[in-house]
């Protein structure tokens, strides 16, 4: 019987590995392993790590899977994850390997509204130069606020509150870090939309969602897989089956 892929998560800005613990156990019952992923630049002290700094600690956990362990791999980045996932899976393409003659790699790298940008440009360039008017910044300490709202507005208000209670700041650097690798141009992409979405609203979604779509195409590859939740940006969180079933259907189309 084919072995699954393992299935790693990136959270976004702000959240730690635990985001992810209502899916990963539902994962798991139905035979896929997983791994949630840190990012360093999330409650740093001093709050000096970058976005290259999460891209390295990624690229580790990667490297053991894939390198070392010869394993598929689907990478799925939630948000500010984007930019982590991008700049950590250089090289690391089934596809790529394949051709090498290298068993395992990333099969499938989901966007789950997650930032796709080009080469060059940073989290903070994908927002139009400015941050978000929720983005709070104190220092090197950048703070998000009107969680409720943007994050969480399909969530109880108890439940949104115990989301709220387990965030962290973000090095204001993570977002100045520029991506240096364009995936969708090496390897097969998704896009997971959330259409309730008010932290990346659904025209900034379709406008990197397109850009997977032209890499990929320029590149010869298959289009990019596409599914989309009725869903604030925390469906992990908020509609935690149905999260996985369409992570599962995307899967289940390359």
């Amino acid at each position: 019987m084919q072995t699954k892929p393992t299935l790693v998560f990136v959270p976004g800005a702000w959240h730690l590995p635990q985001c992810f613990d209502l899916v990963r156990p539902i994962f798991e019952a139905h035979g896929f392993p997983t791994e949630a992923v840190a990012n360093p630049s999330i409650g740093a002290e001093p709050p000096t790590k970058t976005g290259a700094d999460d891209a390295a600690n990624l690229r580790t956990v990667l490297s053991r899977l894939i390198e070392d362990e010869g394993k598929s791999v689907v990478l799925i980045a939630r948000s500010y994850g984007g930019t982590v996932a991008s700049n950590a899976s250089e090289g690391l393409g089934s596809v790529q390997r394949a051709k090498q003659g290298k068993n395992g790699g990333i099969s499938l790298l989901i966007y789950l509204a997650a930032f796709v940008l080009p080469e060059g440009q940073s989290l903070v360039d994908g927002l139009g130069g400015k941050p978000s008017p929720w983005m709070r910044s104190n220092g090197d300490y950048t703070y998000s606020s009107n969680e409720e709202n943007v994050f969480y507005a399909d969530m109880e208000p108890e439940q949104q509150q115990k989301a709220i209670s387990q965030l962290s700041h973000t090095s204001i650097n993570a977002f100045l870090t520029p991506i240096a690798h364009e995936p969708f141009k090496h390897m097969r992409t998704g896009y997971l939309f959330c259409e309730q979405d008010q932290a990346l609203q659904m025209p900034l979604q379709e406008t990197f969602c397109s850009l997977l779509e032209t890499g990929s195409k320029e590149a010869s590859l298959p289009a990019p897989v596409r599914a989309s939740l009725p869903s604030s940006h925390s469906p992990f969180f908020s509609m935690p089956e149905r999260t996985v079933e369409s992570i599962e259907g995307m899967i289940g189309e390359i």
